[in-house]
């Protein structure tokens, strides 16, 4: 067992909480300055405060980790003896010598297959030797109970995939416009549009508004993808706040206020990673003294918070010791579909002011569409109001009663008592990876979270709530949790929790619920067949779709789930080996839409290199857009050398043989200028020989999707160029996603820093069974396979 509390604890210890009180002569004007409360007199009743910080890593507790990088680092370094694949950056060499052997060393494993996931909330789990479990499914973010849909929500599905193309088209736009029309009256928006994840919402909705005239200004804690969206818009200024410190947002606005035409002010409607909701009286306030416009990304408070779902802004307004805010205060609101929806894709909800601009971006960006199932599972969770209710207020007494329990016990949990996700602090990143494979022993997923999502300090265990978890699920569940905290030394106490009493049973609203479901699922079957009339599926009849309907009655709409260490099913990891067999790689990974993987990919690329004094990065003249964007979200600091080349000639004749040998060379080459394989391998030679004694890498974007170009079997020397392929499912096959193969080394290092694969979710899993069925079809064709 570890030691037991590594921490200083900090039960006795305030902080400084942003209250805004509603009492008897309250003064609203002052209603953004601090109030220091002592613990015992604030209100319990007021589900947003957080009354205590995290407990802080002693020296003991650095000296213990320090140990374990080292030994880990010597570990590595020992199996690295026996191969020549490295990592070439300091991320990824981080990565490869720390953080990725915590989930793979004694028996953990890097990623967790779900084998089944629709079975809420029992999932089964395949680890690496190939043993089966079944566990709790706590690591999806499946808050209302939709994730796994009824098996009538799943027959509905199949009916949808045999009569309608996977991606949106113009003769499925009733489907589309109902949905639309639909979510915005579900949160009086005067405007609604669909985007292919949750991810391209923010991409969207920030770079449809700013320009050089904006000043922005982010929570500190908000999502990567707010952040991305930020720099890609390339707005005049870009500033954060310290987290839910209004008065630390004010000082920023009176410093830049004036500056700039106008201000976008942007926070999240829930935290996920802290458990925590923004100050809405506080911001509405600064909003009417500062008049900015207000960005709200409600990914996980949509359908979670809230007696309807309808997120922060209900939830606020339901407390009454505080003071209310209009239910218009949040300007533009995005969101995902992957959380509470149980499907794939992004919405930006937003007034009729930023309707125009919103249009003529997305028209502009060249994001996969979203599929059509989004739409369908969209009208059938909102069609089932009174079944949403009545989960969501069980959801409420589920999340009470399990944060009661932790704390009575000891464990800090961080976030407010409305919080139905519970990040469990465990302080070093080996005791959250520890913690979380011991849970999954025992019969619970959880996701284990470290730097770069949370401070390295302060890793922690993300354990979700959910409305489909019944009374003797909650009871094993923190059962497990008391158990594995004590294992590794986080509590000292190993009594029973008390039995949970949170069912919630009324026949009259059983009866309603019946009516409202059958109701709704009539109502888009009619839809669907009015839409199959005028059009003919994009995927013809036969293997293919057949792999479709047999993947969704195996796993259900899937997502949901954090991809990087649980959110990854047998069929995800099917399509990575065929791309890469096909290839002629050594291992690939998928992103769920080509914008954002070519774009993140080249973000990742965009870093220092090991042991080279110089990084240059060579892109065509005639870059997709995505590689435009990847270069203006790169981080500034170490950022490479970018040089612009007209075609292959002029960089091979001169550019590249001017480089010097401490100089590491990225090249971002399209397929338009090779113009087959062997054009391609005569390439690889002539670029190996003129940097022979330094480092390369080269990114061939395949527009033709996958299985025009692959690595050649021959290897090019000992310092030839590693070779990345990157191409779209969509464009290949009408598929949703696009594919990364290469070298294992850069493959896992991106896996960790490209954002739009650590960030976001996994692709569904019936669109990933039918991308395998073609692949294997390709590879059949080419005798890869």
């Amino acid at each position: 067992m570890g030691e037991v509390f590594p921490y200083q604890r900090s039960s006795c210890e305030k902080i400084d909480i942003r209250i805004h009180e509603k009492h008897a002569g309250s003064d609203s004007s002052s209603s953004f300055s601090n109030k220091s409360t002592e613990a015992n007199s604030v209100l319990t009743n007021n589900a947003f405060r957080v009354l205590y910080q995290a407990p802080r890593a002693t020296t003991w507790a650095k000296v213990r980790e320090g140990s374990r990088l080292l030994y880990t680092r010597c570990r590595v370094a020992l199996r690295d003896s026996e191969t020549t694949s490295k990592p070439v950056s300091q991320p990824g060499k981080f990565n490869h010598h720390y953080v990725h052997p915590l989930f793979t060393q004694n028996g953990k494993n890097e990623r967790v297959i779900l084998s089944v996931s629709h079975e809420q909330p029992l999932a089964t789990v395949r680890d690496k030797n190939g043993n089966l479990q079944e566990v709790i499914q706590s690591a999806s973010h499946n808050y209302a109970g939709f994730l796994g849909c009824s098996q009538d929500g799943i027959a509905l599905h199949q009916f949808l995939l045999a009569r309608l193309p996977i991606v949106d088209c113009p003769a499925v736009s009733p489907l589309e416009s109902e949905a639309r029309e639909k979510v915005a009256k579900f949160w009086q928006a005067d405007f609604c549009l669909f985007t292919s994840t949750g991810y391209g919402s923010n991409l969207l909705a920030f770079s449809a508004v700013l320009d050089k005239t904006w000043m922005v200004i982010l929570d500190e804690k908000s999502h990567n993808s707010m952040f991305v969206a930020a720099y890609q818009s390339q707005p005049g200024l870009i500033r954060k706040f310290r987290h839910n410190d209004l008065n630390d947002l004010k000082k920023v606005l009176d410093a830049c206020m004036g500056q700039y035409t106008n201000t976008l002010v942007a926070v999240e409607g829930f935290y996920s990673m802290d458990g925590t909701i923004p100050d809405l009286a506080g911001l509405s306030s600064l909003k009417e003294h500062f008049g900015f416009t207000l960005l709200v990304d409600e990914a996980h408070s949509f359908l979670c918070l809230g007696a309807t779902g309808r997120g922060c802004v209900e939830l606020w307004n339901e407390d009454d010791t505080v003071i209310p805010v209009a239910n218009d205060l949040i300007d533009i609101r995005t969101t995902t579909l992957s959380k509470a929806v149980g499907s794939i894709g992004g919405v930006v909800c937003a007034k009729a002011i930023f309707g125009p601009r919103l249009t003529h971006r997305r028209d502009e960006m060249s994001l996969d569409p979203i599929p059509t199932s989004a739409f369908v599972q969209c009208l059938y969770v909102l069609g089932q109001p009174t079944m949403l209710h009545r989960s969501l207020k069980r959801l409420r007494s589920i999340t009470k009663f399990c944060r009661q329990e932790l704390h009575r016990v000891g464990l800090y949990i961080y976030g407010c008592d409305s919080s139905p996700i519970l990040p469990i602090f465990a302080g070093r990143p080996s005791v959250a990876a520890k913690l979380s494979y011991i849970l999954r022993q025992l019969g619970v997923l959880a996701s284990p979270v470290s730097t770069p999502a949370v401070p390295f300090w302060e890793s922690r265990v993300r354990v979700c709530l959910s409305a489909a978890f019944d009374d003797n699920t909650v009871y094993r569940l923190l059962q497990t949790i008391l158990e594995a905290a004590h294992r590794v030394g986080l509590s000292k106490v190993t009594s029973s929790p008390t039995t949970p009493q949170c069912r919630i049973d009324d026949i009259i609203l059983q009866e309603q619920e019946s009516r409202e479901a059958s109701g709704t699922e009539k109502h888009i079957k009619d839809l669907i067949a009015a839409c199959a009339v005028t059009t003919a599926p994009t995927v013809p009849e036969g293997v293919v779709r057949a792999a479709g309907h047999d993947a969704l009655s195996l796993y259900g709409l899937g997502s949901g789930g954090a991809r990087w260490v649980v959110g990854t099913s047998e069929l995800h990891v099917e399509v990575e080996k065929l791309a890469a067999r096909i290839t002629g790689a050594q291992d690939a990974m998928t992103y769920h839409d080509s914008y954002i993987g070519l774009m993140s990919t080249i973000a990742a690329l965009c870093r220092p290199v090991q042991g080279y004094k110089k990084h240059c990065l060579f892109v065509p003249q005639d870059m997709p857009p995505a590689v435009e964007d990847g270069l203006r979200v790169a981080p500034r600091a170490h950022r490479p050398t970018v040089t612009t080349y007209t075609n292959i000639e002029s960089l091979t004749s001169g550019m590249l043989r001017s480089q010097s040998r401490s100089t590491y060379a990225t090249l971002v080459l399209r397929s338009n200028e090779i113009t087959d394989q062997r054009h391609l391998e005569d390439f690889l030679d002539r670029t190996t020989s003129l940097h022979q004694h330094a480092g390369m890498t080269i990114l061939l974007i395949d527009e033709g999707g996958i299985g025009t170009f692959s690595r050649p079997r021959t290897i090019h020397g000992q310092n030839s160029a590693r070779l990345l392929l990157y191409g779209s499912f969509f464009r290949a096959y009408n598929l949703l996603g696009s594919y990364l193969a290469g070298d294992p080394a850069l493959i896992m290092e991106l896996r960790y820093t490209s954002r739009g694969y650590m960030f976001s979710t996994s692709q569904q899993p019936f669109i990933m069974g039918m991308i395998a069925a073609e692949l294997l079809k390709l590879g059949e064709a080419l005798g890869s396979c």
